[in-house]
């Protein structure tokens, strides 16, 4: 793919650079494949009722943190908490909602318009009571003593998804949701059904956090750290297939880094220098991370995600190879070093184990 990549001489030394200039719809799909993979890998991965706790407490740890995060007025009142959540939460996301009754003991809504559509076509039965436990979170954030109710979805092909917010409430709503996701499954389709408006970079990245959050509380840490790391590859053989166009039969590593360049590193926004590009390996290091907010929270899941990505991206191309990671910008170093070998040696097939423990905080990152 010409000019994807700068070539750079310096001396005897030459080296190639990618040209990062961020595709704000591209990294959204990018984090809608995250959340949906995750949530994917555990239904298949986790016993169905645990499964279903996981995803639940994930949406409305997301509600509660993106309530913390955004709303900073101090709310008594449905009357209070429609204007604030509105303003701070529904209008940044995107999301287009008529009240249609705000009284003391609740409020009904309507959505026109969801911020997650191309989640909510892939995966309906996932999306929906997500969405309901999200805004669960932001409700009772306010009226703890509170529940939320819904209705029909524009998912399951109606104009709007109904939202009741109760003040009061001793029906146990929540169980009959979580049933939801027992039978879901999820479809990720190459193209999306509409063009929502982005959503902010920092929901995306609580969201997936939260996700992640959840599936190590609930299920033991050798079984999490597979799902993460799964999740990761399957997300870089998806990325791959969709995103690197005219695949040679038998690729080389220069092809290989001038096609990932254009067709992902450049549009995620990542900064890569491939310091050597031989028969054999490619040395690189990034100086620009396309999730430094991700990064900088939660580095032991972040890292090892990247790494699992990276090799679900190099393993669609060279099957028997592995990737090696070095030191990373998370943990004080000046790049994140990846080393890619196309064909693994005796000494790298430890390599997935040991981030795998990274994961869990048995190992240290510069121990890889």
């Amino acid at each position: 793919m010409n000019g994807a990549l700068a070539k750079i001489k310096s001396a005897d030394k030459t080296v190639w650079m990618t040209k990062p200039k961020q595709n704000k719809e591209f990294t959204q799909m990018i984090a809608d494949y995250t959340i949906l993979l995750l949530i994917d890998t555990v239904l298949n991965d986790v016993d169905k009722k645990i499964a279903s706790e996981i995803i639940m407490s994930a949406a409305e740890k997301l509600g509660s943190s993106v309530f913390d995060e955004y709303v900073k007025e101090r709310i008594k009142t449905p009357k209070e908490w429609a204007d604030a959540v509105n303003e701070s939460v529904f209008n940044q996301m995107g999301t287009g909602i008529i009240f249609t009754k705000i009284a003391d003991d609740r409020i009904e809504a309507s959505v026109f318009k969801c911020p997650t559509i191309y989640r909510a076509t892939s995966a309906p039965d996932i999306t929906c009571p997500f969405s309901y436990g999200f805004g669960r979170g932001l409700w009772r954030k306010t009226f703890p003593e509170g529940e939320v109710m819904m209705g029909n979805t524009i998912a399951k092909g109606k104009e709007t998804c109904v939202f009741t917010f109760l003040v009061k409430s001793k029906e146990n709503i929540r169980e009959k949701m979580k049933q939801m996701f027992e039978n879901a499954s999820v479809e990720l389709k190459a193209k999306k059904t509409a063009a929502p408006a982005v959503a902010p970079a920092k929901v995306s990245d609580l969201t997936i956090l939260c996700i992640t959050e959840s599936i190590f509380k609930h299920v033991d840490k050798k079984t999490a750290s597979e799902i993460i790391i799964n999740t990761a590859e399957k997300l870089g053989n998806r990325v791959f297939e969709e995103y690197v166009k005219e695949k040679p039969e038998k690729w080389t590593t220069m092809e290989w880094a001038e096609k990932t360049a254009g067709g992902i590193w450049n549009q995620q926004g990542t900064g890569v220098v491939f310091s050597e590009i031989s028969d054999k390996k490619i040395m690189s290091h990034v100086f620009k991370c396309p999730t430094p907010e991700r990064a900088g929270e939660a580095p032991h899941i972040a890292c090892p995600f990247s790494w699992g990505y990276a090799r679900g991206v190099w393993k669609k191309a060279f099957q028997e190879g592995e990737v090696l990671m070095g030191g990373t910008m998370a943990h004080g170093a000046p790049t994140c070093e990846f080393t890619w070998f196309v064909k693994a040696e005796k000494e790298h097939a430890e390599m997935r184990e040991k981030v795998k423990k990274y994961l869990t905080k048995e190992e240290e990152m510069r121990m890889l």
